[in-house]
């Protein structure tokens, strides 16, 4: 509680129902009341609902009794209430601002928004700006409700409404920001302490100084969001007329602190002010800063220089004048150069450790990025599979967001994190995608970021091969800086710790400089540098030639930034380096060590390594890594030992399944066949899921390399029309009999014939999801260049600008995998679609399991539409589609959970049978599948639950639907059905069944429709009126036709009601009573005849004892007298 005293007096008025929340009211009705409850937790979490709720109800409600009510909120007791008011506000005021039109249809919302403020701030949509709600966001939310939240008394209010109002400033007219945003900063800034000089600082004189320095960060982040935005360029006279003055009195302020808060603000002042005033005002200061007598202030002004440095490019960038464009790239150089190299020299060792952190990022900063094309190009946003695309610009321009941010990183330690109103606004805001849409989100986000990594690196090396950077900036670089850089490898502070983490500052920005420096000037400081950090010997000796002792493992944060970023160094330093320095040193540090994050960095990026080797120079490397793949500590530990921890490993697994679609593009048809196939085969039936259907995608990638023209392309095969023909036949009729099952079979008992093998549900979706990637590949590699289709691919749309950036092509290995596919290519997997794979597919139209009747939908649902209209595939698809929508609740969330079908009747005399006595279902066996007709009612199938099916980790999932009548046809051979007779010998029905083994389970078990206590109406369409009857029917073989009813608690069987209570009954059992007798009789008699064996052995064996130990004693005794 911040004020124990006011909390006291509201909680003395609490009521017994203030304590309760009525969760039936409207959303809106709900906000308004409770955030002004008397109880703290109370507004709390309503607090956190505010941004959503606005985004709910639209702009209308939000301007009319949404923000109003905010009012008390911001003189709220609690501290943490008015944090999340101030950080709620940036989305409530973008919702009154904007038409709902703008951000509905988006992924993400409003949050969308405000992550791409640079296209869709205000000024660029005035058609759809909500006039009264600006209104009010101005004169009320940031005149009112910000200004007094950012001159708060908590350090944590003042930030995160900070940060709403240079968010929020995006979004305004260029002359409001001076208007509403300015003057509370001002004000702030220019208050004076009452004893400046003093050194030791009042409690109030120290609440000016944190109030100042809000006020500076605040300036400053305002001034940055000026000089960033073409839109409030052009109008940024207010930061020198207004704020500049502000900034660099405060330059000059006694307190150390404020000092350090306004040499962070001069480099996001300098981009929006002329040139004049930055040679004559700003650089001078921050130059006379970086001398200061307090080492903090030093260090920080070292840590400022790469924003420095990227707001005189930006600066430079917006200058017609090449003069004065010439005279800030001189004044950098000339200016922030030599700050460098005096601030790494600096006697303090936390000037010296800071400036050497920030080395790397400062000198790649002299590439050319921030004014290029490449900057717009590049994606920013990031996926979640651990191969993200934007490393590409983390990776090689770590200096191209602010580092001021990265330095407060406490500004965002708080978490704000909403409280939701809804799971997804989608819901209330539906919208029908496109076809681009579709088949993008198909896609695994491991595949779509593949295609985009590959792309976006390509893009990067032909920048800088078009666009050097200024070879005056290389020349600089290597004569002061650059020999700095390279001894961050092996640099020695006494302080081991320390020195570990220097030399992973200069691994995380090696690529950048690989990038600024180029091939060109590989050989020297930077190469030796790059050796020095995996063996700190190599600067010394020049080498691991002469060196008697074994070199120091390199630091593992190292290793681990290395891997990850050793294929673009790779592409920048070309074919030539990395064959000769790069590739040997994959092979001998990275693809056998022992640390599983080195490792999967090296599957995933090995090929991108290997497509920069000439062709003539992939199989060496290709069949090293293939061997450790293959070897005891990859995929062959799996059959060496199911305890190897290894085997448990199956993200190592999954990381090379997902890496081989962009394998496979850099391999010819006779290593893809020979090598990648047996590696695909392991993967596709590993007994992990998510490695089975990430291994899947590789499928349509591998049958592409099949194709003839690309078979043609090898001298060695002399046929490639049948070569290319066979071998797609051999693959598929693989994936039919290892995925689902056909034609493979188990040993039975013996003398017995071989069982078939079964499939479950799982298996055969994987085989539609297989027939979906090929048909996805044929979607890709056929609509790529349609422009509907580019405006919906992310990656389609970045090829589009990289063609219309560089008026070059994009080679086809540099696009990554489900991209433009040749006319033969594209004949050849639909051949191999049409002709060997789909007819199994289709035949799922009957599975019994509603989730694979759906995954066939969907899967012919995305196919080109030559292949949707052909004779085979459209009845089926339309039947499907239809099925769905006889479907109550499809793809809705189902309110009322499915009445549970009462238990199948069962005697008492034998046990209650588990939840695995029914079969695997599957369709192999001698069943039928083409005669197996089950009336199911549908009414509540549920895409996530399997029908009565064996789940991908062993659990069974039981049916929710009974089965009303059952037709299994079995073929000539046992059925394996233990019977017994119903109540009143009117029928038998299933005792048990009659397994080979727990492997091999009978033909009746493996039909996966018939249950423990189903009753046999008929046999070959003859009903059946007792037991004797249906026996002897089933004996005389053949093929059976057997229809099934569920069992009931009238069916159930007992030997007294058997006999019948009736003299009608009792002469028809009789003869049965009789010959079980007899049968009784014999069984007892064998009984007591084992049982008497079984006596005589007994005594016998006390006599048999006596005489063995009489012997043993005998012969021991004879053996002492002997001695």
């Amino acid at each position: 509680m911040d004020e124990s005293g006011g909390e006291a007096n509201l909680s003395a008025e609490v009521r017994f129902e203030d304590l309760t929340v009525d969760d039936d009211l409207p959303i809106l009705d709900r906000i308004v009341r409770y955030i002004q409850s008397q109880v703290a937790l109370q507004r709390l979490v309503h607090v956190k609902m505010i941004a959503e709720t606005a985004e709910l109800i639209g702009a209308e409600p939000t301007v009319q009794y949404l923000i109003p009510a905010l009012e008390s909120l911001v003189s709220d007791p609690e501290s943490v209430i008015r944090q999340h008011l101030a950080a709620q506000l940036l989305q409530v005021s973008i919702v009154a601002m904007l038409h709902p039109s703008l951000y509905q249809h988006k992924r993400g919302g409003v949050q969308y928004l405000i992550d791409n403020s640079h296209e869709y701030s205000l000024p660029h949509k005035k058609s759809v700006m909500f006039q009264q709600g600006y209104d009010l966001v101005t004169q009320s939310v940031i005149h009112n409700y910000l200004n007094a939240l950012i001159a708060d008394a908590d350090l944590d209010v003042r930030r995160a409404a900070a940060t709403t109002m240079a968010s929020l400033a995006v979004h305004l007219q260029p002359h409001d920001i001076p208007a509403y945003c300015l003057p509370v900063c001002l004000q702030m800034a220019y208050q004076k302490p009452s004893n400046p000089t003093a050194k030791k600082r009042s409690e109030s004189d120290q609440k000016i100084d944190e109030l100042r320095i809000t006020a500076c960060n605040l300036l400053a982040e305002l001034s940055g969001v000026a000089s960033e935005n073409a839109h409030l360029r052009d109008s940024s006279q207010w930061v020198p007329a207004q704020v500049l003055p502000a900034v660099l009195e405060l330059c000059a302020d006694p307190s150390f602190r404020v000092r350090r808060s306004a040499v962070q603000a001069l480099p996001r002042l300098l981009a929006a002010c002329d040139v004049e005033i930055v040679t004559e005002k700003i650089v001078p200061a921050f130059e006379e800063l970086s001398s200061d007598q307090v080492h903090r202030i030093r260090k920080s002004s070292g840590e400022c220089l790469v924003d420095m440095s990227r707001s005189l490019i930006i600066l430079a960038a917006a200058q017609e004048d090449e003069a004065k464009k010439n005279l800030l790239y001189q004044l950098r150089r000339d200016k922030l150069i030599p700050i460098a190299d005096r601030l790494i020299q600096d006697s303090h060792k936390m000037v010296r450790q800071g400036m050497m952190q920030f080395l790397g990022p400062f000198l790649a900063s002299f590439y050319p990025f921030q004014y290029s094309p490449l900057k717009g190009l590049l994606p920013t946003s990031t996926e979640s599979d651990g191969s993200n695309h934007s490393g590409i610009v983390s990776q090689f321009f770590p200096h191209a967001t602010s580092m001021v941010s990265r330095l407060n990183s406490s500004q965002n330690s708080i978490t704000l994190a909403p409280t939701p109103v809804h799971s997804s606004l989608e819901q209330f805001t539906p919208r029908e995608l496109t076809d681009g849409e579709k088949l993008y989100s198909a896609l695994p986000i491991f595949l779509q970021a593949h295609r985009m990594s590959a792309l976006s690196l390509h893009a990067v090396c032909q920048h800088r091969r078009k666009y050097p950077p200024e070879p005056a900036d290389i020349q600089a670089i290597q004569e002061q800086l650059l020999d700095y850089f390279a001894a961050l490898a092996i640099v020695t502070t006494g302080d081991e710790n320390t020195d570990a983490e220097m030399r992973v500052y200069c691994a995380y920005s090696f690529p950048a400089i690989a990038l600024l420096l180029g091939q060109d000037h590989w050989e020297g400081p930077l190469k030796t540098c790059f050796f020095s950090l995996l063996n700190s010997n190599y600067a010394k000796g020049g080498g691991d030639e002469g060196e008697e002792e074994e070199p120091p493992e390199p630091p593992l944060p190292v290793k681990r930034c290395l891997a990850s970023s050793l294929h673009t160094v790779a592409r920048v330093l070309g074919s030539e380096a990395t064959l000769v320095d790069i590739l040997p040193v994959f092979q001998e540090y990275f693809l056998n060590d022992t640390d599983e994050s080195v490792r999967l960095n090296v599957i995933r990026n090995f090929p991108y390594i290997l497509e920069m080797l000439p062709e003539a120079e992939r199989r060496g490397p290709f069949l090293q890594w293939h061997e450790v793949v293959m070897g005891d500590e990859f995929l062959g530990a799996r059959k060496r030992s199911a305890s190897n921890p290894l085997v448990l490993n199956w993200r190592q697994r999954d990381y090379l399944a997902r890496s081989l679609p962009m394998l496979i593009q850099t391999l010819d048809s006779l290593l893809v066949r020979d090598y990648v196939w047996p590696v695909l085969q392991v993967l596709l039936i590993d007994p992990i899921c998510s490695v089975r259907e990430d291994a899947m995608w590789a499928v349509p990638m591998m049958l592409r390399a099949f194709s003839i023209d690309i078979v043609k392309r090898q001298s060695e095969i002399a046929k490639p029309e049948k070569w290319s023909s066979d071998t797609s036949t051999a693959c598929t009729q693989w994936i039919k009999e290892k995925v689902l099952k056909i034609g493979a079979f188990t040993n039975g008992r013996k003398g017995q014939p071989k069982v078939p093998k079964l499939n479950n549900f799982n298996d055969r979706q994987l085989y539609c999801r297989i027939c979906a990637a090929i048909g996805l590949a044929l979607r890709f590699g056929d609509d790529i260049d349609n422009q509907q289709f580019q405006s919906n691919d992310p990656v389609s749309e970045l090829r589009s600008k990289y063609l219309e950036l560089y008026g070059t092509s994009v080679d086809d290995n540099m696009e990554g995998p489900y991209l433009k596919l040749t006319k033969a290519e594209q004949k050849h997997l639909r051949n191999v679609l049409m002709d060997l794979l789909i007819d199994e597919a289709l035949v799922m139209k009957e599975d019994k399991i509603s989730n694979v009747r759906v995954t066939l939908m969907r899967t012919l649902q995305i196919m080109p539409p030559d292949i949707l209209s052909s004779k085979k595939v459209a009845p089926v698809l339309q039947e499907l589609e239809e099925e769905v929508e006889t479907w109550e609740n499809f793809g809705q969330p189902e309110l009322i959970d499915p009445p549970s079908p009462p238990p199948a009747s069962r005697s008492p005399s034998r046990k209650s049978p588990s939840k695995s006595s029914g079969a695997k279902n599957g369709f192999g066996g001698p069943v039928d599948v083409d005669s197996i007709a089950i009336a199911l009612n549908r009414s509540h199938d549920s895409d996530d639950q399997p029908l009565n099916d064996t789940a991908s980790d062993g659990s069974t999932s039981g049916s929710s639907h009974e089965a009303e009548l059952k037709v299994v046809v079995f073929e000539e051979g046992p059925i394996g059905m233990q019977l017994e007779p119903t109540k009143g010998d009117r029928s038998c029905r299933v005792f048990d069944f009659l397994d080979a083994g727990p492997d091999q389970p009978s033909p009746a078990r493996a039909s996966g429709v018939i249950n423990i206590g189903d009753v046999i109406v008929s046999v070959n369409k003859q009903v059946v009126h007792s037991y004797d009857e249906t026996i002897a029917i089933l004996k005389q073989g053949g093929r059976r036709s057997i229809e099934f009813r569920s069992g009931t608690l009238d069916d159930d069987y007992d030997e007294n009601s058997s006999r019948g209570s009736s003299d009608e009954e009792q002469p028809e059992s009789a003869p049965k009573k009789d010959k079980k007798e007899k049968k009784e009789k014999k069984v007892k008699k064998e009984k007591d005849g084992k049982e008497k064996e079984k006596e005589k052995k007994v005594k016998k064996e006390p006599k048999e004892e006596k005489k063995e130990k009489k012997e043993k004693k005998e012969k021991k005794d004879k053996k002492e007298k002997k001695k």
